[in-house]
Order: C-alpha cells, then sequence, then structure tokens
C-alpha cells in the first residue's frame, strides 16, 4: 500500500456508551479482508491496547478502555489509520475537529482494560 487506508468516526453519545464500534462498509469492502481478528490501537503518547475484530459484522469489540480513558463524548472524532499487520494508529478530535492533547502516556491495555503486565498468562 502506498498510502496507508484511513476512516473516520463521528462518535454519536450513544457509541461513546458501546463495547463496539462499526467500522464503515465502503472501507470493509475494500479492505476488510487485510484486517486480523485481533488489532492494535495505538495513539501518539504511546498508549495501545489490543481489541477484536468481528469481520462477519465489520466492528471493533473492546472499545470501552479507549472511549473512558480518553473521555470520548458524543460529537469528537476518532482517525484511524491503518499502517497494516494488525495496528491501527489512532487521532482523537474534539468536537471543533482539533486533535485533543493525549494525556501522560497510560500502561498498554489488552481489550478488557487490564495493564499487559498485570495479565496472568
Amino acid at each position: 500500500m502506498d498510502v496507508n487506508p484511513k476512516f473516520l468516526i463521528v462518535m454519536s453519545a450513544e457509541d461513546c456508551l458501546s463495547t463496539h464500534l462499526s467500522v464503515p462498509t465502503a472501507f470493509i469492502s475494500k479492505f476488510g479482508n487485510l484486517i486480523p481478528v485481533g488489532v492494535k490501537l495505538s495513539t501518539r503518547n504511546g498508549y495501545g491496547m489490543w481489541v477484536d475484530f468481528d469481520k462477519r459484522r465489520g466492528r471493533f469489540f473492546g472499545m470501552k478502555p479507549l472511549f473512558r480513558n480518553f473521555k470520548i463524548e458524543g460529537g469528537q472524532s476518532i482517525l484511524f489509520d491503518f499502517v497494516g499487520e494488525f495496528k491501527f494508529n489512532l487521532q482523537i478530535f474534539d468536537v471543533f475537529g482539533f486533535e485533543i492533547d493525549y494525556p501522560a502516556v497510560m500502561p498498554t491495555l489488552d481489550g478488557e482494560g487490564i495493564p499487559f503486565k498485570f495479565r496472568c498468562p
């Protein structure tokens, strides 16, 4: 891929309370076969978490920790930049379209919101 495929989600208040997030159907149609069932979502401040991807439904599952940790509210947007293999880089924008000030580095979390270093094997 010369240019990373991207999509933007404008979050509704309902989205922010959910544990899943639907990926746009146009993105799934074009790139869904490249996305594995487990993906890592990362932000500029070093935060990263793993979520499940349901190819049939075109949804990420396990999103609640991300929404909670970044205090995402309805009207905010998230840009998903698929950098290949299993990783999406995220940029989060406030309701005015400005990228948020990310908090200090947070521990890397799994899809259940548990820091990897505290996770039992």
